[in-house]
């Protein structure tokens, strides 16, 4: 893989702006299902919705809209600025007004798109995110590409494991402390006690089936393995000889405990002690993959043995089957098919615009990472067309799958989502085989 051409360059930067500003069009207009209404009609509709007052009350779609268009001011400050030192003022009288108009233009274009609403407060919440992803340019726009074109060119050193954490750490937070609606009142503290949502005993069953703790510990095991991995590449004696194990193992209980601790002050989310258990326990086994590969490295090679290899995914797709079919309450009953079938939507997307914009965010997120492994462990000798296109038929496999499941829902949105996940495992594990081999 030649990794010495350059990278988000002002071209790149354009045109990841450019398909990020066709995602926010789309993901504003889904399911799709056009309206006409006349033009008197919307304009007049438009006025009065924008002459109400600003309101904060729905928190949850506050912050979804200042994410969405966070990562736009960014981008589109860097198409403008990377490697232009100093020219930062036109970009930005141009970049935050285009922002207002896109999310205006946009919040206009939903009145023929029911039952998307038009709010005045989408469009303040996406040009603050517009700010903030302009400040975050200003602020560290410039080094954080030197530090990504560092990480993935050939002049790329071993500490490749210093490069990453902070941005897996940040990562980490951010999933976990969604909403961040935080307290520290004692009252609230001990109603969320009282309600069940903090569960000081390990392996309490949240469901009613028990099959619900081992997909609960598999999904938090993702999240934590990546620790694992970049513990082992860490320099010096930290994770590396005699009491090695100990230290890794203590490093993750800290990790994992930081996480749920925080999780204790978000009122909406869970506080349990079995995240500490399989987050570290997660931290521990990435180590002990990372040093069986360091292991098996040679001046010019970098592999993990074949036969882990195959153990390994082996296991990952079992653990994928288990967490997209469990509890495996399959139906065949034709009034059941039938109502599965007229719920279907072949709109991407749509599905997850039913639910809690945050929740489907963290979702997305979660099968991505699930489908990590998928494609680093197949990384090996292979093109990434032909891992895509594995992962491309896996994901119809489980979709199919949860069609005929109670209590699942298919949905062609994973079928986008999960091949993407492999994709970046395969590229993940492209890097980690040059940087541990030292041929960056």
């Amino acid at each position: 893989m030649t990794t010495d051409r350059p990278i988000l360059t002002a071209k790149q930067y354009a045109w990841i702006t450019a398909g990020f500003v066709a995602f926010v069009i789309y993901g504003s207009l889904v399911p799709l299902t056009f309206q006409w209404v006349p033009w008197e009609k919307a304009w007049e509709k438009y006025v009065r919705v924008f002459s109400r007052p600003v309101a904060v009350e729905q928190r949850a779609d506050w912050l979804a809209n200042i994410l969405l268009f966070i990562p736009l001011g960014f981008v589109a400050m860097g198409s403008r600025c990377v490697d232009r030192p100093g020219r930062v003022l036109g970009p930005i009288l141009t970049i935050l007004p285009s922002c207002t108009l896109l999310s205006a233009a946009v919040e206009f274009t939903q009145i023929w798109f029911p039952p998307r609403d038009t709010s005045l407060n989408d469009v303040v919440a996406e040009t603050l995110g517009g700010v903030i992803g302009i400040g975050i340019w200003l602020a560290a726009g410039q080094r954080i590409t030197d530090y990504v074109r560092q990480f993935w060119s050939k002049n790329a050193t071993r500490s490749w494991s210093l490069q990453l954490i902070p941005g897996y750490l940040v990562l980490l937070v951010f999933i976990h402390g969604m909403p961040f609606d935080l307290t520290l009142s004692p009252s609230h503290l001990k109603k969320k006690y009282r309600d069940g949502m903090v569960l000081p005993i390990p392996f309490t069953v949240l469901g009613d089936e028990p099959l619900d703790l081992v997909k609960k510990a598999i999904i938090n095991a993702t999240w934590f393995l990546p620790a694992g991995l970049l513990i082992a590449g860490l320099p010096g004696w930290i994770a590396r000889g005699r009491g090695a194990v100990w230290r890794v193992l203590g490093m993750g209980i800290v990790l994992a405990g930081t996480i749920e601790t925080m999780q204790l002050f978000v009122l909406s989310r869970y506080c349990d002690t079995t995240d500490i258990i399989t987050g570290s326990l997660a931290v521990l086994v990435g180590w002990s993959v990372m040093r069986a590969w360091h292991g098996s490295t040679t001046a010019s090679h970098a592999e993990l043995p074949f036969r882990l290899r195959v153990a390994l995914f082996i296991a990952w797709v079992a653990a994928l089957l288990f967490v997209n079919w469990e509890p495996f309450d399959f139906s065949f009953e034709s009034g059941f098919l039938e109502q599965r079938w007229s719920d279907l939507s072949l709109v991407p997307f749509a599905d997850y615009y039913a639910g809690n914009y945050l929740t489907s965010f963290n979702e997305i997120i979660q099968k991505t990472l699930l489908f990590v492994p998928f494609g680093l462990l197949l990384s090996w000798n292979r093109s990434a067309s032909i891992v895509v296109a594995a992962a491309m038929l896996f994901a119809v496999l489980l979709e199919a799958g949860q069609f005929f499941l109670r209590h699942h829902h298919p949905g062609i949105s994973d079928l986008l989502i999960e091949p993407f996940g492999a994709w970046l495992g395969y590229m993940a594990g492209c890097r980690l085989r040059a940087l541990t081999s030292g041929v960056a």
